[in-house]
């Protein structure tokens, strides 16, 4: 009867590391991005590394709206591009939700007193 909990305990553990050894990640993408929001609502998107593009700019005079960033430009498109993340003024809160090439799923964040520039990367926030 011993035997048997011991075979069950090493079938439990084994499994799970054989299984999440099998299980597929999707590799990051290695890319850097300032995220400048003037005071008159212009946010800038400057990438310093990883991106086909340098500069991006928008309005946030619509807080529905969602804009679509990926290594290519902003397209929603996500065929063929090394990450891709949404980007949405709320409330005087930005929000992230990356789909493609990112350890993060969501970031969120509101720039303190006097600073209005924040960087990300494919890990999170720097």
């Amino acid at each position: 009867m011993k035997s048997l909990y011991v075979f069950f305990f090493l079938f439990l553990v084994l499994g799970k590391n054989v299984g999440a050894q099998m299980a597929i990640k999707e590799p990051v993408s290695d890319f850097e991005i300032s995220i400048d929001h003037s005071s008159s609502g212009v946010f800038t998107l400057l990438c310093n590394k990883g991106c086909a593009w340098q500069k991006l700019s928008f309005k946030d005079d619509n807080p529905e709206r969602v804009y679509h960033i990926n290594d290519l430009g902003m397209d929603e498109d996500t065929g063929n591009v090394h990450f891709n993340f949404s980007i949405q003024y709320r409330k005087k809160e930005i929000i992230l939700n990356a789909t493609r090439g990112t350890a993060w799923k969501k970031l969120s964040f509101s720039y303190p007193k006097g600073k209005r520039k924040q960087i990300i990367d494919r890990y999170g926030m720097k």
